[in-house]
């Protein structure tokens, strides 16, 4: 996987969705192509429950 580079994302390449689920999830597509869909992006999902004491 040495094609990618992987390296500190800035916030304005990082995606950030609420789900149904209660959850936030943080995601980056590493734009490799439709090709490796599999490994083409990361998603991290947290309970909201995490986040409470920053969102107030």
């Amino acid at each position: 996987m040495e094609w990618i580079n992987f390296r500190h994302y800035e916030l304005d390449e990082i995606g950030m969705a609420f789900t149904e689920n209660n959850q936030i999830e943080f995601y980056v597509d590493y734009e490799i192509g439709g090709a490796c869909l599999n490994v083409a992006h990361s998603i991290l999902k947290y309970p909201l429950t995490d986040f409470t004491q920053y969102l107030q």
